[in-house]
């Protein structure tokens, strides 16, 4: 059976602060491999987690790449299409 998408929500927010097990890894990644809803969200996720872990390791002088951005910005203009 499929996990539900605030099972996954909260599992996906687990993994910032510690790690799955390889049973709940593998019913996330089927969860996000049925639900396109929950797989964007995680993927914009990943994005901010990258960029907060940047401000916080003294990277605060540096910018994110201009592939990053554009990445990005093709990822928002598809999410609003």
């Amino acid at each position: 059976m499929i996990m539900k998408c605030n099972k996954a929500g909260q599992m996906m927010e687990q993994q910032h602060f510690e790690k799955l097990s390889w049973w709940g890894k593998r019913k996330l990644r089927i969860h996000l491999y049925v639900c396109k809803v929950c797989k964007c969200y995680h993927e914009d996720d990943q994005v901010l987690s990258k960029v907060i872990k940047m401000a916080g390791n003294g990277h605060t002088d540096k910018c994110i790449s201009d592939d990053e951005k554009s990445k990005m910005k093709d990822h928002l203009a598809n999410q609003i299409s």
